[in-house]
């Protein structure tokens, strides 16, 4: 099997060499190229040093950086022996597959690849999942591999199965397969509890209506320090002084409690938001949140009565 280090530099080649037509004849390579140049360098030397999922990254970006030029199947080539490198071999079937799909019918490679497939795919085995949910995402350890309900390729070995899907508590299996076997796995998914949908959904409106009450006392905070700059500015002036009624001194104390009410406002609310930012679900539904409690419960200071949020877990 051709080395993916040869593979890259002979695509550099090919692309630093391709033709072009007369009257772009002197026009320097496209930004794309010049990028894809330099990842491919990079994936040389990775590949190199056995960092295959450094690599990886950086021949998939090449891939992406080619589009529409004809030598960009031969990228798919050296993503699947990364993907080899690495054990995961249902992803380089998948590569080599989408490279006899892309690349030309003459491509030197393809006799080679379709004995890859063949060799690869006696290595896998096969998973049938089955989920009490309509549709879920099958993770295989670290990465996505499929969905459910269906059947789902993966290498033999020990393998940390999981399903996830919005709106419920991800689940999971350990899983043992040699090459060729096959198992069903059933997967019984709770919904998240709705307690904590709730506590999200009230954390975010008790926030809101704080940030907006604290913006609303904060407009007549300053429309009343306005009005009482400008009381007494003609209150300083002699000519002006008798222009000063009862009716700017009662604007300037509507203006003041009207403040004043907002920001108590916002400070319940900010007390509010704090409790059911402690109780909600802040890790998404792929992750099992923590029962939590809390609650307000009274106190006394020096200073006088207090109430003090306790939480238990």
């Amino acid at each position: 099997m051709r080395n993916p280090s040869a593979s890259i530099a002979l695509l550099a080649l090919l692309v630093a060499a391709a033709p072009a037509p007369p009257a772009l004849a002197q026009d320097a390579p496209s930004p794309a190229i010049m990028e894809a140049r330099i990842h491919i360098a990079q994936g040389e030397g990775l590949f190199a040093r056995d960092n295959f999922e450094a690599a990886l990254a950086e021949y998939q970006r090449v891939y992406e950086l080619l589009a529409g030029n004809p030598h960009r199947p031969d990228v798919l080539f050296n993503i699947a022996q990364c993907h080899e490198r690495l054990f995961r071999y249902d992803a380089a079937l998948d590569a080599y597959r989408r490279y006899l799909q892309e690349a030309t019918p003459s491509a030197e490679e393809r006799a080679t690849v379709n004995g890859t497939l063949r060799a690869l795919d006696a290595l896998l085995a096969t998973i049938e999942v089955r989920v009490n949910t309509p549709r879920a995402e099958v993770w295989i350890d670290d990465r996505r591999a499929g969905e459910a309900p269906g059947r789902v390729r993966l290498p033999g070995g020990r393998h940390l199965v999981s399903v996830r899907t919005a709106g419920f508590l991800p689940s999971q299996q350990e899983v043992q397969l040699a090459a060729r076997q096959s198992r069903v796995l059933t997967f019984a998914m709770e919904p998240i509890p709705q307690r904590r949908r709730l506590s999200t959904l009230f954390f975010w409106t008790s926030a809101g209506l704080a940030v907006a009450s604290a913006t609303l006392g904060t407009v007549f905070g300053l429309n009343s320090l306005s009005l009482r700059s400008d009381v007494d500015q003609r209150l300083a002036d002699p000519t002006q002084r008798w222009q000063v009624s009862d009716a700017d001194r009662s604007a300037i104390q509507r203006a003041q409690v009207t403040a004043d009410a907002f920001f108590a406002g916002a400070a319940l609310f900010g007390v509010g938001a704090v409790i059911f930012g402690v109780l909600a679900d802040w890790r998404g539904p792929r992750e099992a949140a923590p029962r939590r409690q809390a609650h307000l419960a009274p106190g006394w200071t020096p200073q006088g009565p207090t109430m003090r949020l306790e939480v238990s877990f």
